[in-house]
């Protein structure tokens, strides 16, 4: 039932967009994080995404399906919108290791940046999503 919900989704994504805002408050579902042993927690990861105004439907269908192999869950809801332009959304972050992050973005602007960064293994893993994690993890060349 929820693949069927997410195919109805996708292909209203794929619908030309009318000026005024259009959100949905589906939350996108993948299956559980890998949980094989320790392995993935303790797997060292680096990961750095940028999510903007100009981020598509099926670019954030890519980052969940390029972290889930790394032991994290990348969820996300209450997308919106305004021609063409992502405006709004929830993001909800977690990892096999136990860290958790969820944080909500409204009136995204065309210069907003959105970051995404995980990094390390294990209790010593850091997660950071938002638009202040330059000064957590600065960001590398």
């Amino acid at each position: 039932m929820k693949q069927l919900r997410i195919a109805i989704l996708a292909a209203v994504a794929a619908a030309p967009l009318a000026t005024a805002a259009q959100t949905s408050s589906a939350i996108t579902t993948f299956p559980a994080a890998p949980t094989s042993g320790q392995t993935v927690a303790e797997k060292d990861v680096d990961v750095n995404l940028v999510i903007t105004s100009a981020t598509s439907r099926e670019d954030l269908a890519e980052m969940q399906r390029t972290l889930y192999p790394q032991g994290i869950k990348f969820h996300y809801s209450e997308i919106a919108w305004t021609e063409g332009r992502l405006t709004d959304i929830r993001v909800l972050v977690s990892t096999t290791s136990g860290k958790e992050e969820e944080i909500e973005f409204n009136g995204i602007t065309a210069d907003q940046e959105i970051r995404l960064v995980v990094r390390g293994s294990g209790d010593a893993q850091q997660l950071c999503i938002g638009t202040d994690c330059d000064r957590k993890f600065p960001r590398r060349d």
